[in-house]
């Protein structure tokens, strides 16, 4: 029916369940390529007429099961389905809170700065409110073909009030994310998301567009706060993935690489993921500073720090490094 590439599972099964096929049959199963971020979708779930299902190393294969209700696309199949549809079974229906639609997607993929920085003008002093404006924007919908979609995690933050363009209920974090990977609500419709705020005790799933722009993030235990960013492909991200924040925090340990006059967060960030040891950066003033300790198995090297420091913990493309017997990771580094 079509292939895609460049794209995550999600945005497969999205547009396998929501849109169809050019040739007017209605999606059944998709097959997925990991090492490729491909995907191809069928109008049949692998055993129609001399088709069969056989092992692929790397391939994972989607069959679908829903057809109504969230599951249902927007305008039925003009040919229908080469299967019959197969009996549908306790499908779980979502919860929803009516959105408010954009009338048109904003589409910021001629913008070259993808980057999201500090800015020191715009960070709040206020100890009382404790809200902060960490990351400068232009606020980003999209990447170019080149770049991968990614996300500053600020976990135990929510964003400060303002009107979200959606409001989804009943849908984990992940979820969440997904839908804003798309730009669209939970009805399928096209909204521009740069923003995820998440519920975690209610399950609320806020998606926020660029008219956001210079919202403040305050503590707040209950919530996550994303943000989108774009990393360069070759840096071997997944897309969708996550780089968790440590606002106001800096890591207390000898840099393995120390950059001055770095623009950009993002620039930082992408320098650690293109080298094989570094797992977390310190940024301030732009200077980068790059460690090889994860900041997951070794919190105690994090350290209170001022509004305008930030770290960031590196969230793939490991590599393979050389495997090295040490006591501990927290004492571990390899210019000591």
């Amino acid at each position: 029916m079509a292939e895609l590439w460049n794209t995550s599972p999600f945005e497969c099964l999205s547009r396998c369940v929501t849109r169809g096929g050019p040739d007017g049959y209605g999606c059944i199963s998709v097959v997925y390529h990991r090492h490729f971020s491909s995907c191809q979708l069928y109008a049949h779930n692998g055993t129609y007429e001399d088709a069969r299902l056989v092992f692929a190393s790397g391939h994972d294969y989607y069959k679908r099961i829903g057809y109504d209700g969230f599951c249902k696309e927007k305008q039925p199949p003009i040919n229908g389905y080469l299967q019959p549809r197969p009996r549908i079974e306790g499908i779980l229906q979502v919860a929803t809170e009516k959105a408010i639609v954009l009338n048109e997607v904003l589409d910021l993929t001629h913008n070259s700065n993808y980057a999201n920085e500090i800015n020191k003008e715009n960070v709040s002093h206020s100890k009382k409110l404790q809200e902060h404006e960490l990351l400068s924007n232009p606020l980003i919908t999209s990447c170019r073909s080149n770049y991968t979609l990614a996300y500053f995690l600020f976990e135990n933050y929510k964003a400060s009030q303002s009107v979200p363009s959606a409001i989804i209920k009943g849908i984990n974090r992940r979820n969440c994310i997904n839908l804003c990977s798309l730009n669209m609500n939970q009805h399928s419709e096209p909204i521009a998301c740069s923003i995820v705020s998440y519920n975690k005790t209610g399950h609320i799933c806020k998606l926020y567009d660029s008219r956001s722009n210079g919202i403040k993030i305050q503590p707040n235990e209950q919530h996550d706060y994303s943000e989108k960013l774009c990393l360069p492909r070759d840096v071997g991200c997944a897309i969708g993935a996550t780089l968790k924040v440590y606002p106001k925090k800096e890591v207390n340990h000898v840099a393995l690489i120390i950059k001055k006059n770095i623009d950009k967060l993002q620039q930082c960030v992408t320098l650690c993921h293109k080298n094989l040891w570094c797992q977390s950066i310190t940024y301030k003033n732009k200077e980068c500073k790059l460690f090889n300790v994860k900041i997951e198995l070794c919190l105690s090297v994090l350290v209170d720090a001022d509004d305008e420091t930030i770290t960031v913990s590196r969230s793939c493309n490991f590599g393979t490094r050389p495997k090295v017997e040490f006591a501990s990771v927290c004492e571990y580094n390899y210019f000591n």
